[in-house]
């Protein structure tokens, strides 16, 4: 497969995994833009220029950048060498994409949050990550729109922050985009601008952004509402992940209350379950009321189905038919003294037995002799 040239940003994600993998370290934003700049064939004056240090200042930065590459490739790496020693390393693009994607940052070891900086503005780039970088944020920065399209499944941020005005593709075509993706339309936004204009706020937030924030930045005003971005981010996965469990508890639930109910209709036998109702001054057991009864339970009661369905008093029940079990009932449920007797029902001998059930109680009617 013949090799396209790799972009600045793709050999930048491809050191900072090698770099964390044997030092546990990562690019600083001056040794990225070094190396783009190298790349881009430019002198070290133009690469100073561009990030606001001396040649001196530069030239030192980036020669104790290739004295750790060399030691971390084992082969001498200079200016002079490094694009085309990287070419050699990497034969394939997909091969190298795959490689990535076993690439796991610092961040998400120690459970920090990852935030994307899209701007075309150096000067917001290193304001901005020093910002954050200082609170113990994990920060990626990138240039343009399209390059952060194509990275964002790689970074896998919890945040990012979008400028407005970019060339190719400006932050409201970057959020659309995000937000039309399912996998992305999550990750909450925050814009960044100069302009303060009501409608490009409207705009801003009609496409999905979570906040806005005008340049120039104040520090406190950044940390406030990112921190908050990322607190309610955290609030809403955990609630996701807690309806998502509770889900799967009420559908095991069902379930099993599926299987309960098909077991009881098919029982030979009269099956009712009683839930305890206490008085609300003295706490002390009243009455019961029925909250399941299947078939057979009320195939034996013929006349008094309405008496029996779910949420009917049981000492209504008890009473007509002239059943004392009410304070049998009550002993098992405070006391769990056994109840059992055997009564004569609908022309059968039946031997009843109440079981605990929580609060309550079950009774179950078994039929023993038929009478002809």
């Amino acid at each position: 497969m013949q090799f396209n040239p790799l972009t600045s940003e793709i050999i930048i994600e491809f050191l900072q995994k090698k770099l964390y993998l044997s030092e546990y370290r990562t690019l600083s934003l001056q040794e990225e833009m070094i190396i783009k700049g190298i790349i881009d064939q430019y002198s070290y004056e133009k690469i100073a220029n561009q990030i606001y240090l001396s040649s001196g200042t530069t030239r030192n930065i980036a020669s104790q950048l290739f004295r750790h590459l060399s030691t971390l490739f084992k082969t001498k790496i200079t200016k002079k060498n490094f694009v085309v020693f990287i070419e050699k390393m990497i034969t394939n693009k997909e091969d190298f994409i795959d490689e990535l994607e076993n690439y796991t940052p610092t961040c998400l070891e120690t459970n920090s949050a990852v935030i994307l900086l899209i701007d075309d503005q150096l000067e917001n780039l290193l304001l901005l990550k020093q910002i954050l970088s200082q609170n113990n944020y994990m920060v990626r920065t990138i240039k343009n729109g399209r390059t952060a399209l194509e990275l964002i499944d790689k970074i896998n941020p919890n945040l990012i922050l979008l400028d407005i005005l970019m060339p190719e593709i400006d932050g409201y075509g970057v959020c659309k985009t995000l937000k039309e993706n399912p996998q992305y339309k999550e990750i909450p936004i925050i814009f960044l601008s100069a302009i303060s204009d009501l409608t490009d706020k409207v705009k801003a937030f009609s496409l999905g952004a979570s906040d806005y924030i005008t340049k120039p930045f104040e520090p406190v005003e950044v940390l406030a509402r990112v921190s908050y971005q990322i607190e309610l981010q955290s609030q809403r996965r955990a609630l996701k992940t807690e309806i998502e469990s509770h889900q799967k508890t009420i559908e095991s639930l069902t379930q099993s209350r599926s299987i309960l109910a098909s077991l009881l209709n098919y029982a030979p036998y009269g099956i009712a379950a009683l839930s305890a109702i206490r008085s609300p001054e003295t706490g002390e057991v009243i009455d019961f009321e029925f909250i399941l009864v299947n078939p057979i339970f009320i195939k034996l009661f013929p006349a008094d189905s309405e008496l029996i369905k779910s949420g009917s008093s049981c000492v209504s029940f008890l009473q007509k038919k002239q059943l004392d079990w009410l304070p049998k009932l009550i002993n098992l449920v405070t006391a769990g003294q056994p109840f059992s007797e055997i009564i004569n029902l609908a022309s059968q001998i039946i031997e009843v037995q109440g079981t605990k059930l929580g609060d309550g109680v079950s009774i179950t009617l078994h039929p023993i002799v038929n009478h002809f």
